[in-house]
Protein backbone atom coordinates (compact mmCIF):
# COMPACT_ATOMS: atom_id res chain seq x y z
CA UNK A 1 0.00 0.00 0.00
CA UNK A 2 2.77 2.47 0.46
CA UNK A 3 4.48 1.53 -2.55
CA UNK A 4 1.54 2.43 -4.64
CA UNK A 5 1.16 5.38 -2.66
CA UNK A 6 4.60 6.69 -3.13
CA UNK A 7 4.05 5.64 -6.87
CA UNK A 8 1.27 7.91 -7.23
CA UNK A 9 2.92 10.55 -6.02
CA UNK A 10 5.97 10.51 -7.94
CA UNK A 11 3.62 10.30 -11.03
CA UNK A 12 2.10 13.67 -10.15
CA UNK A 13 5.54 14.86 -9.67
CA UNK A 14 6.89 13.93 -12.72
CA UNK A 15 3.79 15.90 -14.48
CA UNK A 16 4.79 19.01 -12.23
CA UNK A 17 8.41 18.78 -13.02
CA UNK A 18 7.38 18.93 -16.82
CA UNK A 19 5.15 21.37 -16.85
CA UNK A 20 7.98 23.74 -16.09
CA UNK A 21 6.65 25.33 -12.69
CA UNK A 22 9.49 25.63 -9.86
CA UNK A 23 10.36 22.97 -7.88
CA UNK A 24 9.53 23.90 -3.81
CA UNK A 25 11.51 22.34 -0.94
CA UNK A 26 8.79 19.60 0.06
CA UNK A 27 8.14 18.41 -4.00
CA UNK A 28 12.09 18.12 -3.86
CA UNK A 29 12.13 15.90 -0.70
CA UNK A 30 9.38 13.79 -1.67
CA UNK A 31 10.43 13.05 -5.17
CA UNK A 32 13.43 12.25 -4.22
CA UNK A 33 12.25 9.73 -1.57
CA UNK A 34 10.21 8.24 -4.22
CA UNK A 35 13.00 8.22 -7.16
CA UNK A 36 15.70 6.57 -4.54
CA UNK A 37 16.25 2.63 -5.41
CA UNK A 38 15.51 1.87 -1.67
CA UNK A 39 11.89 2.63 -2.04
CA UNK A 40 11.22 -0.50 -3.97
CA UNK A 41 11.65 -2.45 -0.58
CA UNK A 42 8.39 -1.46 0.29
CA UNK A 43 6.58 -3.76 -2.21
CA UNK A 44 8.76 -6.82 -1.16
CA UNK A 45 8.18 -6.28 2.07
CA UNK A 46 4.31 -6.43 1.51
CA UNK A 47 4.34 -9.08 -0.77
CA UNK A 48 6.41 -11.09 1.77
CA UNK A 49 4.24 -10.42 4.74
CA UNK A 50 1.31 -11.32 2.93
CA UNK A 51 2.97 -15.08 1.55
CA UNK A 52 4.11 -15.40 5.38
CA UNK A 53 0.71 -14.79 7.06
CA UNK A 54 -1.20 -17.06 4.38
CA UNK A 55 1.25 -19.62 4.93
CA UNK A 56 0.60 -19.43 9.03
CA UNK A 57 -3.47 -19.52 8.50
CA UNK A 58 -3.02 -22.90 6.91
CA UNK A 59 -2.18 -24.38 10.04
CA UNK A 60 -5.69 -24.37 10.65
CA UNK A 61 -6.49 -26.95 7.26
CA UNK A 62 -6.35 -30.48 7.86
CA UNK A 63 -3.00 -32.01 7.46
CA UNK A 64 -2.77 -35.69 5.30
CA UNK A 65 0.10 -37.78 5.35
CA UNK A 66 0.72 -40.63 2.89
CA UNK A 67 3.27 -43.05 3.78
CA UNK A 68 4.45 -46.96 3.00
CA UNK A 69 6.67 -49.18 4.89
CA UNK A 70 7.88 -52.80 4.92
CA UNK A 71 9.17 -54.79 7.76
CA UNK A 72 11.25 -58.30 8.21
CA UNK A 73 11.08 -59.04 11.72
CA UNK A 74 13.21 -61.65 13.35
CA UNK A 75 10.72 -62.77 16.15
CA UNK A 76 7.27 -62.56 15.84
CA UNK A 77 3.54 -63.95 17.59
CA UNK A 78 2.67 -67.48 17.47
CA UNK A 79 0.13 -69.75 18.53
CA UNK A 80 0.12 -73.44 17.68
CA UNK A 81 -0.92 -76.46 20.14
CA UNK A 82 -0.46 -73.81 22.97
CA UNK A 83 -3.51 -72.49 22.38
CA UNK A 84 -5.84 -75.05 23.44
CA UNK A 85 -3.28 -74.24 27.26
CA UNK A 86 -5.51 -71.02 27.78
CA UNK A 87 -8.95 -73.20 27.33
CA UNK A 88 -10.87 -73.84 30.65
CA UNK A 89 -12.90 -77.38 29.74
CA UNK A 90 -15.60 -75.58 32.59
CA UNK A 91 -15.86 -73.16 30.14
CA UNK A 92 -16.53 -75.53 27.44
CA UNK A 93 -20.80 -75.22 26.34
CA UNK A 94 -21.88 -78.64 24.02
CA UNK A 95 -25.15 -78.11 22.06
CA UNK A 96 -26.71 -80.68 20.51
CA UNK A 97 -27.58 -84.78 20.71
CA UNK A 98 -26.41 -87.51 22.09
CA UNK A 99 -27.61 -90.94 19.63
CA UNK A 100 -28.93 -93.57 21.98
CA UNK A 101 -28.07 -97.68 20.98
CA UNK A 102 -31.45 -97.88 19.60
CA UNK A 103 -30.85 -95.44 16.92
CA UNK A 104 -32.58 -93.50 18.45
CA UNK A 105 -31.49 -89.64 20.13
CA UNK A 106 -31.72 -87.51 23.39
CA UNK A 107 -30.95 -83.92 23.70
CA UNK A 108 -27.51 -82.97 25.44
CA UNK A 109 -28.16 -81.84 29.17
CA UNK A 110 -27.46 -78.11 29.64
CA UNK A 111 -25.87 -79.26 33.06
CA UNK A 112 -23.73 -81.78 31.34
CA UNK A 113 -20.08 -82.44 32.81
CA UNK A 114 -17.20 -82.80 29.93
CA UNK A 115 -14.79 -81.64 32.38
CA UNK A 116 -13.61 -85.96 32.69
CA UNK A 117 -14.24 -86.95 29.30
CA UNK A 118 -10.81 -86.71 26.77
CA UNK A 119 -11.55 -85.18 24.21
CA UNK A 120 -9.29 -85.31 20.93
CA UNK A 121 -9.03 -82.11 19.56
CA UNK A 122 -7.78 -81.55 16.20
CA UNK A 123 -4.58 -80.18 15.26
CA UNK A 124 -4.51 -76.36 14.85
CA UNK A 125 -4.06 -74.56 11.37
CA UNK A 126 -2.55 -71.18 13.18
CA UNK A 127 0.83 -70.21 11.72
CA UNK A 128 0.97 -67.30 13.21
CA UNK A 129 2.36 -63.49 12.80
CA UNK A 130 4.41 -63.06 9.61
CA UNK A 131 7.61 -62.13 9.42
CA UNK A 132 7.09 -59.83 6.83
CA UNK A 133 5.07 -56.94 7.49
CA UNK A 134 4.20 -54.05 5.08
CA UNK A 135 1.57 -51.65 4.92
CA UNK A 136 -0.01 -48.61 2.45
CA UNK A 137 -1.78 -45.96 4.24
CA UNK A 138 -2.84 -42.50 5.16
CA UNK A 139 -3.58 -40.00 8.01
CA UNK A 140 -5.53 -36.89 8.46
CA UNK A 141 -5.28 -34.62 11.57
CA UNK A 142 -6.99 -31.61 11.70
CA UNK A 143 -5.92 -29.14 14.74
CA UNK A 144 -9.08 -28.13 17.23
CA UNK A 145 -6.59 -26.17 19.66
CA UNK A 146 -3.20 -25.25 20.02
CA UNK A 147 -3.25 -22.87 22.80
CA UNK A 148 -3.38 -19.79 20.73
CA UNK A 149 0.20 -20.47 18.87
CA UNK A 150 -1.06 -19.59 15.69
CA UNK A 151 -2.65 -16.34 16.47
CA UNK A 152 1.06 -14.88 18.46
CA UNK A 153 2.90 -16.31 15.18
CA UNK A 154 0.81 -14.25 13.41
CA UNK A 155 1.41 -11.52 15.20
CA UNK A 156 4.64 -11.79 15.59
CA UNK A 157 5.23 -11.64 12.08
CA UNK A 158 2.96 -9.01 11.20
CA UNK A 159 5.64 -6.90 13.68
CA UNK A 160 8.44 -8.19 11.85
CA UNK A 161 7.27 -6.48 8.36
CA UNK A 162 6.20 -3.16 10.04
CA UNK A 163 9.97 -4.02 11.36
CA UNK A 164 11.03 -3.77 8.31
CA UNK A 165 9.43 -1.22 6.98
CA UNK A 166 10.54 0.95 9.72
CA UNK A 167 13.98 0.42 9.10
CA UNK A 168 13.54 1.27 5.31
CA UNK A 169 11.93 5.09 6.82
CA UNK A 170 14.77 5.31 9.05
CA UNK A 171 17.19 5.22 5.56
CA UNK A 172 14.90 6.99 3.46
CA UNK A 173 14.77 9.52 5.87
CA UNK A 174 18.22 9.74 5.85
CA UNK A 175 18.11 11.91 2.54
CA UNK A 176 16.45 14.41 3.56
CA UNK A 177 19.60 16.50 4.92
CA UNK A 178 21.48 15.41 1.40
CA UNK A 179 18.20 16.84 -0.46
CA UNK A 180 18.29 20.15 1.73
CA UNK A 181 21.97 20.69 1.29
CA UNK A 182 21.43 20.25 -2.44
CA UNK A 183 18.42 22.86 -2.45
CA UNK A 184 19.68 25.65 0.45
CA UNK A 185 23.47 25.48 -1.42
CA UNK A 186 21.21 26.16 -4.98
CA UNK A 187 19.43 28.97 -3.32
CA UNK A 188 22.57 30.45 -1.83
CA UNK A 189 24.37 30.48 -5.36
CA UNK A 190 21.38 31.78 -6.92
CA UNK A 191 21.27 34.44 -4.56
CA UNK A 192 24.81 35.44 -5.18
CA UNK A 193 24.00 35.47 -8.25
CA UNK A 194 21.50 38.06 -8.34
CA UNK A 195 23.50 40.56 -6.32
CA UNK A 196 26.37 39.82 -8.88
CA UNK A 197 24.31 40.94 -11.59
CA UNK A 198 23.18 43.79 -9.56
CA UNK A 199 26.79 45.01 -8.78
CA UNK A 200 27.24 44.56 -12.34
CA UNK A 201 24.54 46.90 -13.44
CA UNK A 202 25.54 49.47 -11.46
CA UNK A 203 29.29 49.15 -12.50
CA UNK A 204 27.95 49.28 -15.76
CA UNK A 205 26.47 52.40 -15.30
CA UNK A 206 29.54 53.89 -13.07
CA UNK A 207 31.34 53.01 -16.17
CA UNK A 208 29.12 54.95 -18.45
CA UNK A 209 28.92 58.04 -16.19
CA UNK A 210 33.08 58.01 -16.32
CA UNK A 211 32.85 57.82 -19.97
CA UNK A 212 30.77 60.77 -20.17
CA UNK A 213 33.21 62.64 -17.77
CA UNK A 214 36.15 61.71 -19.93
CA UNK A 215 34.52 62.92 -23.09
CA UNK A 216 34.37 66.09 -21.03
CA UNK A 217 37.67 65.84 -19.50
CA UNK A 218 36.66 64.97 -16.08
CA UNK A 219 38.02 61.92 -15.25
CA UNK A 220 40.78 59.79 -17.01
CA UNK A 221 41.11 56.79 -18.98
CA UNK A 222 42.77 54.99 -16.06
CA UNK A 223 39.54 55.90 -13.67
CA UNK A 224 37.18 54.33 -16.69
CA UNK A 225 39.71 51.27 -16.96
CA UNK A 226 39.57 50.72 -13.25
CA UNK A 227 35.96 50.05 -13.23
CA UNK A 228 35.67 48.30 -16.66
CA UNK A 229 38.18 45.71 -15.03
CA UNK A 230 35.96 45.72 -11.72
CA UNK A 231 32.96 45.01 -14.19
CA UNK A 232 34.58 42.34 -15.22
CA UNK A 233 35.92 40.51 -12.41
CA UNK A 234 32.50 40.35 -11.41
CA UNK A 235 31.41 39.24 -14.30
CA UNK A 236 34.25 36.28 -14.08
CA UNK A 237 32.89 35.20 -10.13
CA UNK A 238 29.67 35.27 -11.60
CA UNK A 239 30.67 33.11 -13.88
CA UNK A 240 31.99 30.55 -11.26
CA UNK A 241 29.02 30.91 -9.56
CA UNK A 242 26.76 29.68 -12.10
CA UNK A 243 29.26 26.88 -12.72
CA UNK A 244 28.72 25.66 -9.24
CA UNK A 245 24.62 26.06 -9.52
CA UNK A 246 24.64 23.78 -12.58
CA UNK A 247 26.81 21.26 -10.80
CA UNK A 248 24.38 21.35 -7.64
CA UNK A 249 21.16 21.04 -10.03
CA UNK A 250 23.10 18.03 -11.88
CA UNK A 251 23.18 16.38 -8.61
CA UNK A 252 19.93 17.09 -7.57
CA UNK A 253 18.11 16.53 -11.13
CA UNK A 254 19.65 12.91 -10.18
CA UNK A 255 18.15 12.47 -6.83
CA UNK A 256 14.63 14.11 -7.98
CA UNK A 257 14.48 11.73 -11.10
CA UNK A 258 14.89 14.46 -13.87
CA UNK A 259 17.30 14.36 -16.89
CA UNK A 260 20.68 15.88 -16.19
CA UNK A 261 20.49 18.84 -18.11
CA UNK A 262 16.90 19.79 -16.66
CA UNK A 263 16.56 23.78 -15.90
CA UNK A 264 14.88 23.62 -12.11
CA UNK A 265 13.81 27.01 -11.00
CA UNK A 266 13.91 27.02 -7.12
CA UNK A 267 11.54 28.74 -4.62
CA UNK A 268 12.78 30.43 -1.68
CA UNK A 269 10.74 28.18 1.74
CA UNK A 270 9.12 30.07 3.97
CA UNK A 271 10.34 30.37 7.44
CA UNK A 272 9.08 28.18 10.11
CA UNK A 273 7.93 28.01 13.82
CA UNK A 274 9.62 25.99 16.29
CA UNK A 275 8.81 22.28 16.67
CA UNK A 276 6.88 21.30 19.68
CA UNK A 277 7.10 17.21 19.11
CA UNK A 278 9.39 14.51 17.64
CA UNK A 279 7.82 12.45 14.80
CA UNK A 280 10.98 10.69 13.91
CA UNK A 281 11.03 7.43 12.33
CA UNK A 282 13.47 6.14 14.53
CA UNK A 283 10.97 6.31 17.42
CA UNK A 284 8.39 4.34 15.59
CA UNK A 285 11.34 1.87 14.80
CA UNK A 286 11.88 1.32 18.44
CA UNK A 287 8.31 1.23 19.31
CA UNK A 288 8.19 -1.57 16.97
CA UNK A 289 10.83 -3.20 18.19
CA UNK A 290 9.13 -3.15 21.78
CA UNK A 291 6.01 -4.19 20.64
CA UNK A 292 7.48 -7.28 19.07
CA UNK A 293 9.13 -8.50 21.70
CA UNK A 294 5.95 -8.36 23.96
CA UNK A 295 4.68 -10.28 21.09
CA UNK A 296 7.99 -12.89 21.57
CA UNK A 297 6.91 -13.06 24.77
CA UNK A 298 3.65 -14.10 24.31
CA UNK A 299 4.51 -16.39 22.09
CA UNK A 300 6.59 -18.23 24.79
CA UNK A 301 3.75 -18.69 26.84
CA UNK A 302 1.64 -20.04 23.61
CA UNK A 303 4.69 -23.21 23.06
CA UNK A 304 3.75 -24.27 26.63
CA UNK A 305 0.12 -25.03 25.74
CA UNK A 306 -0.79 -28.69 24.55
CA UNK A 307 -2.33 -29.32 21.40
CA UNK A 308 -5.65 -31.13 20.78
CA UNK A 309 -6.07 -32.51 17.41
CA UNK A 310 -8.46 -34.99 15.91
CA UNK A 311 -7.49 -37.56 13.65
CA UNK A 312 -8.09 -40.66 11.30
CA UNK A 313 -5.94 -43.12 10.04
CA UNK A 314 -6.27 -45.87 7.30
CA UNK A 315 -4.39 -48.50 5.75
CA UNK A 316 -4.08 -51.28 3.39
CA UNK A 317 -1.71 -54.32 4.27
CA UNK A 318 -0.27 -56.76 6.91
CA UNK A 319 -0.73 -56.97 9.53
CA UNK A 320 -3.94 -55.49 10.65
CA UNK A 321 -6.05 -55.30 13.74
CA UNK A 322 -7.50 -58.72 13.46
CA UNK A 323 -4.55 -60.47 14.74
CA UNK A 324 -6.28 -63.65 15.65
CA UNK A 325 -7.44 -63.50 11.47
CA UNK A 326 -4.01 -62.32 10.79
CA UNK A 327 -2.08 -65.63 12.57
CA UNK A 328 -4.15 -67.68 10.49
CA UNK A 329 -4.71 -65.65 7.22
CA UNK A 330 -1.40 -64.07 6.30
CA UNK A 331 -2.99 -61.79 3.76
CA UNK A 332 -3.72 -57.88 3.61
CA UNK A 333 -6.70 -56.21 5.29
CA UNK A 334 -7.95 -52.75 5.03
CA UNK A 335 -8.08 -51.25 8.57
CA UNK A 336 -9.21 -47.66 9.97
CA UNK A 337 -9.59 -45.54 13.05
CA UNK A 338 -10.54 -42.59 14.41
CA UNK A 339 -9.55 -40.65 17.49
CA UNK A 340 -8.10 -37.36 19.41
CA UNK A 341 -4.85 -36.48 20.24
CA UNK A 342 -2.95 -34.64 22.75
CA UNK A 343 0.08 -33.45 22.44
CA UNK A 344 2.31 -31.32 25.25
CA UNK A 345 5.90 -31.03 24.69
CA UNK A 346 7.90 -29.90 27.76
CA UNK A 347 10.63 -28.95 26.33
CA UNK A 348 10.38 -25.50 26.08
CA UNK A 349 10.22 -25.29 29.84
CA UNK A 350 14.11 -25.91 29.85
CA UNK A 351 14.72 -22.78 28.10
CA UNK A 352 11.71 -20.63 29.43
CA UNK A 353 12.45 -18.52 31.62
CA UNK A 354 16.34 -17.77 30.08
CA UNK A 355 13.94 -16.48 26.82
CA UNK A 356 11.70 -14.70 29.04
CA UNK A 357 14.82 -12.42 30.84
CA UNK A 358 16.65 -12.09 27.16
CA UNK A 359 13.28 -10.48 26.01
CA UNK A 360 13.21 -8.16 29.71
CA UNK A 361 16.65 -7.15 28.70
CA UNK A 362 15.80 -6.43 25.01
CA UNK A 363 12.75 -4.55 26.27
CA UNK A 364 15.25 -2.26 28.97
CA UNK A 365 17.89 -2.19 25.72
CA UNK A 366 15.35 -0.42 23.55
CA UNK A 367 14.11 1.86 26.23
CA UNK A 368 17.53 3.21 26.58
CA UNK A 369 18.01 3.32 22.88
CA UNK A 370 14.85 5.92 23.33
CA UNK A 371 16.58 7.71 25.22
CA UNK A 372 19.65 8.65 24.28
CA UNK A 373 17.97 9.09 20.85
CA UNK A 374 15.84 12.23 22.21
CA UNK A 375 18.40 13.30 24.74
CA UNK A 376 20.85 13.63 21.20
CA UNK A 377 17.68 15.04 19.46
CA UNK A 378 17.10 17.87 21.88
CA UNK A 379 21.07 18.72 21.88
CA UNK A 380 21.13 19.00 18.25
CA UNK A 381 17.39 20.83 18.46
CA UNK A 382 18.41 23.01 20.91
CA UNK A 383 22.21 24.00 18.72
CA UNK A 384 19.61 24.34 15.93
CA UNK A 385 17.18 26.93 17.73
CA UNK A 386 20.06 29.13 19.13
CA UNK A 387 21.32 29.42 15.56
CA UNK A 388 18.06 30.95 13.80
CA UNK A 389 18.07 33.48 16.96
CA UNK A 390 21.67 34.59 16.39
CA UNK A 391 20.60 35.11 12.43
CA UNK A 392 17.80 37.05 13.58
CA UNK A 393 19.59 39.40 15.84
CA UNK A 394 22.46 39.43 12.40
CA UNK A 395 19.08 40.59 9.94
CA UNK A 396 18.09 43.19 12.93
CA UNK A 397 21.19 45.18 12.09
CA UNK A 398 22.00 44.16 8.34
CA UNK A 399 19.32 46.55 7.13
CA UNK A 400 20.67 49.38 8.66
CA UNK A 401 24.15 48.40 7.47
CA UNK A 402 22.81 48.66 4.04
CA UNK A 403 20.93 51.53 3.97
CA UNK A 404 23.89 53.00 5.42
CA UNK A 405 26.47 51.34 2.71
CA UNK A 406 24.04 52.82 0.38
CA UNK A 407 23.80 56.38 1.36
CA UNK A 408 28.06 56.42 1.52
CA UNK A 409 28.23 54.70 -1.84
CA UNK A 410 25.73 57.43 -3.29
CA UNK A 411 27.67 60.02 -1.65
CA UNK A 412 30.82 58.73 -2.88
CA UNK A 413 29.58 58.63 -6.59
CA UNK A 414 28.66 62.70 -6.16
CA UNK A 415 32.15 62.85 -4.88
CA UNK A 416 33.82 61.24 -7.60
CA UNK A 417 31.77 64.05 -9.89
CA UNK A 418 32.66 66.95 -8.05
CA UNK A 419 36.32 65.63 -8.41
CA UNK A 420 36.75 65.24 -4.11
CA UNK A 421 37.75 61.40 -4.45
CA UNK A 422 39.23 59.14 -7.49
CA UNK A 423 37.25 56.14 -8.80
CA UNK A 424 38.91 53.92 -6.13
CA UNK A 425 37.65 54.75 -3.30
CA UNK A 426 34.07 54.42 -5.27
CA UNK A 427 34.72 51.27 -5.96
CA UNK A 428 35.54 50.35 -2.29
CA UNK A 429 32.12 51.59 -1.91
CA UNK A 430 30.51 49.85 -3.99
CA UNK A 431 31.97 46.32 -2.91
CA UNK A 432 31.41 47.21 0.68
CA UNK A 433 27.48 47.64 -0.13
CA UNK A 434 27.54 44.96 -2.25
CA UNK A 435 29.42 42.55 0.07
CA UNK A 436 26.23 43.60 2.80
CA UNK A 437 23.76 43.08 1.00
CA UNK A 438 25.23 39.67 0.26
CA UNK A 439 25.89 39.47 3.72
CA UNK A 440 22.05 40.10 4.84
CA UNK A 441 21.25 37.34 1.93
CA UNK A 442 23.32 34.48 3.27
CA UNK A 443 21.96 35.38 6.78
CA UNK A 444 18.28 34.64 5.88
CA UNK A 445 19.08 32.31 4.12
CA UNK A 446 21.20 30.40 6.79
CA UNK A 447 18.42 31.33 9.01
CA UNK A 448 15.73 29.85 6.81
CA UNK A 449 18.03 26.79 6.27
CA UNK A 450 19.00 26.08 9.71
CA UNK A 451 14.48 26.23 10.89
CA UNK A 452 14.44 23.33 8.15
CA UNK A 453 17.75 21.67 9.78
CA UNK A 454 15.70 21.42 13.05
CA UNK A 455 12.30 20.14 11.19
CA UNK A 456 14.45 16.79 10.19
CA UNK A 457 15.29 17.01 13.70
CA UNK A 458 11.81 16.24 14.55
CA UNK A 459 10.32 15.64 11.76
CA UNK A 460 7.42 18.13 12.41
Amino acid sequence: MRFKFILACAMAWVWVASSGEPLTYEQAQERAQANYPLVKRYSLIEHTAAYTMSNLARGWLPQLGVGAQITLQNRTTKAGNDIYSIIDPHDIKVSGYIGLPNGGSMPIPEDADFSTVNVEMPEPNVKGVGKMQYRVGAEVDQLIWEGGLIKRQKEVARLQSELQTAQTDVELYGLRERVADLYFGMLMLDEQMRLADEMIALLDDSERKLATLQQKGLATVGDVAAVKAERLKTVQQRTQLENSRRNFERVLNIFVGNDESTPLTLTRPAELLPATQTLRPELRLLDTQQALATAQEKLLRSTLMPRVSAFAQGYYGYIGFDLMHDMMHRSPSLNALVGLRVVWSIGSLYTYRNDRSRLSLQRSEIDTQRETFLFNTRLRSAQETEAVAGYRRLLADDDQIIDLRETVRKAAESKLNHGIIDVNNLLQEISKENQARLARSQHQLEMIQHMYKDKIIHNN
